[in-house]
């Protein structure tokens, strides 16, 4: 015997597992057919915590995000735009409530543990919010320069970058060319 039949006809719910808490597709059909893209994002976040190359980060994923899939949904601000996936906005971090977003390729890619951080934050996000050249200043970086030298160093007078770590003598004589204006 499949199920035990209610009044209607149709078969019971389980008499351990309330309906609404169900992790089958049952309980899940109406939003997962509304959203199916999302829908199977968090179906696989166990899969994506646990792939070989996060094996040793021991990435955490928030029960209460897991647990319900329109909590999940909630927390990502609705529906995926285009071309977005999901992107955990501090990456030491797990898939924990207010650590979540829908975010774009390049986003994701600024967003990578290895890239430099000022106060936290990916230094070309901070490059392009105070106005400067963000591979200028990745450039600087990758070149030797601290992350402040690269930030808050002005650049050559005909806009390229000075390669190698600059010296006391670098940084008086580009800050000279800044004030002085126009060589003749």
């Amino acid at each position: 015997m499949a199920g035990k039949k209610g009044r209607s006809g149709g078969a019971r719910p389980h008499p351990k597992r309330p309906r609404h808490q169900s992790r089958g597709k049952v309980a899940w059909a109406p939003v997962s057919e509304q959203y199916p893209a999302e829908f199977q994002t968090w179906q696989m976040l166990p899969r994506r915590a646990t792939q070989s190359a996060y094996q040793h980060l021991k990435i955490f994923i928030d029960p209460d995000i897991y647990r319900d899939f329109e909590v999940f949904l909630e927390e990502l601000g609705g529906a995926r735009p285009e071309g977005y996936s999901i992107d955990r906005i501090d990456p030491e971090r797990g898939y924990v409530k207010g650590n979540i977003r829908w975010a774009d390729r390049l986003t994701q890619n600024r967003n990578k543990r290895s890239s430099p951080r000022y106060r936290g934050e990916p230094i070309r996000i901070v490059a392009e919010r105070m106005g400067l050249n963000p591979d200028q200043v990745a450039g600087r970086v990758g070149n030797g320069w601290t992350v402040e030298e690269a930030l808050f160093t002005p650049p050559c007078k005909n806009g390229y970058t000075r390669y190698g770590k600059p010296s006391a003598h670098n940084r008086i004589h580009t800050r000279n060319q800044h004030t002085k204006g126009a060589r003749k």
